[in-house]
């Protein structure tokens, strides 16, 4: 949700419009400033991807830790 607020709040920001709230990257041609348009996308993904970085920086050592114990599966730690 904080990659769709950066992402939105930018384009409201940038005065980029679209006619046609739906459809995703296939309206971009609709858009009054569509490289505008594709910026406010990237700048969200980005803010999706450091969230995500920031909230499951362990995920890997929790992987490394369920297969060296032979289960498979990683299990929860009490961190």
């Amino acid at each position: 949700m904080a990659g769709s607020a950066a992402g939105g709040a930018a384009s409201m920001a940038l005065n980029v419009t679209m006619p046609a709230p739906h459809g995703g990257i296939f309206v971009i041609p609709l858009s009054n400033k569509p490289f505008m348009f594709l910026a406010c996308i990237v700048l969200g993904s980005f803010v999706t991807a450091a969230v995500a970085l920031l909230l499951k920086p362990d995920f890997e050592d929790r992987i490394e830790a369920g297969t060296e114990s032979g289960t498979g599966t990683a299990q929860p730690s009490d961190d």
